[in-house]
This record gives C-alpha cells, sequence and structure tokens, in this order.
C-alpha cells in the first residue's frame, strides 16, 4: 500500500490546496501530515474526499502551536502531547484510517525553531516517561483498533554535543528497548529510512544492522532521500541505497510505504511515485 504524504508538494501550508491537487493528480491514498497550518473545519474538509487515510503525528493541526514530545520533562507539554496524539486517534476512527503515526521523544523541550539547547539531560527518566506514555496510548488506540506507530529520530550533527543528544530512538537499542517494553498488536514501529541514513552517518552505526534488527517491528515506512548529513526530505532516485532495503520489505502483510519527500512539484510527486511502485513490483 503506497501513500503520499501531505507534506510532499511545495506550498503545502494549506491542507485543503494540497487535497485539491492531489484528487486532481489522481492520488488515491494519503497521509496526512503535521506540516499544515490550523482548520477550524478539518473534519468535513476530509471527509468530502474519497481518499484512503492514514494519519502521521501532529494532525489534525491545533488551534495553538505544539512540538509534540511524549518525553518532555514538562508535564504541560507531556499532557498536551498526549492529548493530541489521543486527538489524532479519534480522528482516525472517524476517517477510517488504520494507523497512527508519530514521532519519538526528546529528553529536552526544543525551541520553535526545533532548536535544542544540549544541555545534557537525563535520558533514562525521560525514556521511562515516554514509555509511560506510550502504554497509555497503546491502551487507548487498541480499544479502537488503530494501530500506533512510533518513527525513528533523526540525529542530525547539530543536535549532538560531547556524545549527548536529546533525541530518543535515534539507535536500534533504544528502538529494540521500546518496542519489547510496549507489546501489542496494535503497536510497532514507522521505520524512517532517511531518519536511519542520517542518524548511522553521525552516531557511526550500521544502517544495515539496525534494520535487521528492528525489521520485526515494522508497521510502515517513510520513503525520501538525503545526503547522509542532514534531514532534506529530497526526491527518489534510482540506484538509491535504499531500494534494496525498500524491495526487502515489498512482501510484508498490511504494511503502509509512504513517500514523504517534501518542495516537490505535481510532476515530481507523479515521478516519484513511479519510481517507488517499480521498487514493489
Amino acid at each position: 500500500m503506497i501513500y503520499t504524504s501531505s507534506s510532499c508538494i511545495e506550498n503545502c501550508r494549506d491542507i485543503e490546496s494540497v487535497l485539491n491537487a492531489y484528487e486532481k493528480l489522481g492520488i488515491e491514498r494519503v497521509e496526512l501530515g503535521s506540516a499544515h497550518r490550523y482548520h477550524p473545519n478539518i473534519k468535513s474538509l476530509v471527509k468530502k474526499y474519497n481518499f484512503k487515510y492514514i494519519i502521521h503525528n501532529n494532525f489534525p493541526p491545533p488551534k495553538e502551536d505544539l512540538i509534540l514530545n511524549l518525553a518532555s520533562p514538562n508535564d504541560g507539554i507531556w499532557q498536551r502531547s498526549i492529548s493530541q496524539v489521543k486527538t489524532a486517534i479519534d480522528f482516525a476512527k472517524l476517517i477510517k484510517s488504520k494507523i497512527v503515526s508519530i514521532h519519538a521523544g526528546f529528553s529536552e523541550d526544543p525551541d520553535i525553531n526545533f532548536r535544542f539547547s544540549l544541555n545534557p539531560q537525563d535520558n533514562d527518566s525521560a525514556m521511562e516517561r515516554f514509555i509511560k506514555a506510550l502504554k497509555m496510548l497503546e491502551e487507548y488506540s487498541s480499544k479502537q483498533h488503530i494501530l500506533l506507530a512510533v518513527e525513528n529520530n533523526v540525529v542530525a550533527g547539530y543536535n549532538i554535543r560531547d556524545g549527548y543528544t536529546p533525541l530518543l530512538m535515534g539507535t536500534s537499542p533504544e528502538c529494540e528497548y521500546v518496542f519489547n517494553k510496549v507489546r501489542s498488536r496494535y503497536f510497532g514501529m514507522l521505520l524512517d529510512i532517511a531518519h536511519l541514513n542520517v542518524s548511522a552517518f553521525n552516531l557511526k552505526f550500521d544502517r544495515d544492522d539496525f534494520i535487521e534488527r528492528t525489521r520485526k517491528f515494522v508497521k510502515e515506512l517513510h520513503i525520501h532521500e538525503n545526503n547522509g548529513v542532514s534531514d532534506q526530505h529530497l526526491g527518489l532516485s534510482n540506484g538509491s541505497w535504499f531500494e534494496k532495503t525498500v524491495r526487502s520489505f515489498k512482501d510484508q502483510k498490511e504494511l503502509y510505504f509512504t513517500l514523504e519527500s517534501s518542495s516537490l512539484k505535481e510532476s515530481e510527486i507523479i515521478k516519484n511515485l513511479k519510481t517507488l511502485k517499480k521498487w514493489l513490483v
């Protein structure tokens, strides 16, 4: 099942414009992402189209800005983040989405520009707070028969200082720890291949080893390209290192493949989807 992120197209802040464009392009499956501004009538807007939907992270967009952080040391942000994910799960039920995927947490809260202080925090405590939130949310989602998937974080070089990073789930041991602590048929992993590429470069681990260690947890793939140094969300190209990785998942049942490149023109979206479809034949 191939989905197109609502964040793929250039100038994507207005969700209605995005959905109109995708409808004209003949796209049938859409992942509703978190790059959009608040829309007061989001329920009726989304339901008027005939897309098959899945939901990613901060959707529907909250009226007040929120950087979702299920490991936040700030009780207010932590509670708001849990509430926002519950809203996403409720919305998923409404639009018949079978999966909600969310970002992994951080041991400190970033500023509005998504920059961290990098003053070392207790990552072990943050991880336990994160898992506590995930257990609550898994219980909530499973009652509605909706899969909850957590995405591996991207660890860029500018978010590391003296070996410390506040970003959880950037390595396979951390991912394995989370999925061994929260065990459920309604809980799994969103493997962002491009995030993995950057994290492996900056944390100096083997990409293929990460994939093999986490493969059994994977329920969705986010597919886009970068230079291996930063999270650029570039379009796909034949011969990319991860083509074989995507192909290796093609026979897995009930797996979502989502194109998540960004700032693409309409013609580029169609070209990228054709490339992805070719990989999955």
